[in-house]
């Protein structure tokens, strides 16, 4: 990854700067990298998968290769095709199979980004761990991961780390009473 610089997704020209951020994140003392190797596969939803699709297919290293050798079930309702390496567009009701490899010994349900995606699995009880990356930056604009009247979840912090471009990856363990 050396040299490389990752566009952030979905950005616009007043939110460049979020690319400043992503080398830390991706190399140098405990990043993100752990997060994906030896992962079973990566539930993503269609923008993710388009985003991740454009970027990590064409990458090399340890990450890269991780991102494109894993299963990656796509959840969507518009794409008709998953082109990327060991994808798979999900057919029927995403919970119901989710939760079926939820019980499944030794499979996680992994996710990156996928608000939609997210906000179902929270929202159904399936999500054990959230890691959310803070970055130091307020665009203004975005879509909400919490909807204003959405279920609560509780969630007790169970590990911090601060990235050199002042990335702070949280790390929550759901379920428990915060």
């Amino acid at each position: 990854m050396a040299g490389r610089s990752w566009k952030a997704p979905r950005t616009s020209s007043s939110c460049t700067p979020l690319g400043t951020y992503w080398g830390s994140v991706l190399s140098g003392s405990g990043n993100i990298e752990g997060f994906v190797s030896g992962e079973p596969f990566r539930q993503v939803g269609r923008t993710t998968y388009e985003e991740f699709a454009g970027y990590w297919s064409q990458q090399t290293g340890p990450m890269a290769d991780a991102f494109n050798g894993m299963r990656k079930p796509v959840a969507s309702q518009t794409l008709t095709a998953a082109e990327w390496n060991n994808s798979e567009i999900v057919d029927g009701d995403l919970i119901e199979r989710l939760s079926t490899l939820k019980n499944t010994p030794g499979r996680n349900i992994n996710t990156s980004g996928s608000i939609s995606v997210v906000r179902a699995l929270l929202e159904a009880g399936l999500l054990d761990d959230l890691h959310l990356m803070l970055f130091p930056i307020v665009l203004g604009t975005g879509t909400r991961l919490f909807l204003e009247h959405g279920k609560r979840v509780d969630m007790t912090l169970a590990g911090t780390h601060t990235f050199g471009s002042g990335v702070v990856h949280l790390h929550y363990r759901l379920g428990a009473a915060a």
